[in-house]
């Protein structure tokens, strides 16, 4: 039962993520700043956006903010 709702929610956010505009326009910007050619690439992008996203949740609104997140992750691509 939690499984079916947990879904549905997991669902209906993406769904609004996906049609939200301004998250497209950070994806594209994203993903060209940063030279992204590659599925791969791509996906551990996305991945890192979702983590620092999900922390953030937990420290507090600020760091949920476009402009830190990408920030924050050009930091860690250009580490790595």
């Amino acid at each position: 039962m939690i499984r079916n709702h947990f879904e549905e929610m997991v669902k209906y956010k993406a769904k609004r993520m996906k049609q939200r505009k301004g998250y497209q326009l950070y994806r594209q910007s994203l993903l060209k700043e940063l030279k992204v050619t590659q599925l791969d690439q791509a996906f551990l992008i996305g991945a890192f956006d979702a983590m620092i996203y999900d922390m953030a949740g937990a420290v507090g609104q600020a760091y949920m903010k476009p402009a830190f997140r990408k920030n924050l992750i050009k930091k860690i691509v250009a580490e790595n």
